[in-house]
């Protein structure tokens, strides 16, 4: 991923190989085009719907909201820096994480390089299992009182939604299709199914899972996971490397 520091988005996406000495993107993505390139892949696989026929089907169906589980998304990532400070830093101070950050002034960039040792952590995390019992009783609970508010934060009436909203409608009965419900000017359907196809394509053809560990060779082989990340926009008193 190559972001811009200063304007602080992601400007590319893209998966490069290399093998016998020749190095390739395999694919790349501009991140601005693709909200419009599936609104108009929706768009063209999409039948209007009057208003009145939403208010007759939204009783058979929960209505997932996509804006508000980006909206939920969005505060997540709120908590990142509090994370880096929790997880990444204490899992660098144990030889979980090694990484090197370089600058380049003429180039205005800046880029991090490391690993993930899988075996360590897996090691350290069995030195954590004394504490599997409190995990093990604490976990339902923050489930059981949490998990029911989050459902019904991402669950609206189809008939209320906002302009610009787009609604995964779930059936509540056997014999009814899963749909994907748009509004803009006017209410638009499609059949789930052929939406949740189109994206498996996408994860197969961006070849997604390549880049998952496998779980089998974590242990024995005493796996390294590599990452890199470059940046635009190097922020001028940026000088420290770990």
């Amino acid at each position: 991923m190559i972001f811009d520091t200063e304007a602080d988005e992601i400007y590319n996406v893209h998966l490069t190989k290399e093998s016998m000495g020749r190095k390739w993107k395999q694919w790349s993505r501009d991140p601005n085009r693709l909200v419009t390139d599936a609104v108009n892949w929706l768009k063209a696989r999409s039948e209007p719907v009057e208003e009145e026929a939403v208010r007759d089907i939204r009783p058979d169906y929960y209505c997932v909201s996509g804006w508000r589980v980006y909206v939920a998304l969005r505060l997540f990532s709120g908590l990142t820096s509090v994370v880096e400070w929790v997880v990444f830093r204490p899992l660098a101070l144990l030889g979980v994480a090694r990484f090197k950050v370089t600058r380049d002034e003429n180039r205005d960039r800046v880029r991090a390089t490391g690993f993930v040792d899988m075996t360590r952590m897996v090691a350290i995390l069995r030195k954590f299992r004394p504490f599997k019992g409190v995990v093990n009783k604490v976990l339902p609970v923050i489930v059981l009182r949490i998990g029911p508010r989050l459902g019904k934060a991402v669950l609206i009436r189809a008939d209320r939604m906002s302009r610009g909203d787009a609604l995964l409608m779930i059936p509540k009965r056997e014999g009814l299709q899963p749909l994907v419900m748009l509004r803009g000017d006017k209410y638009r359907q499609v059949d789930a199914v052929p939406v949740f196809k189109k994206a498996a394509e996408i994860y197969k053809q961006m070849e997604l899972a390549e880049l998952l560990p496998n779980p089998n060779q974590i242990v024995p082989s005493g796996l390294l996971v590599p990452f890199s990340f470059e940046g635009k926009g190097v922020v001028k008193d940026f000088s420290r490397s770990d």
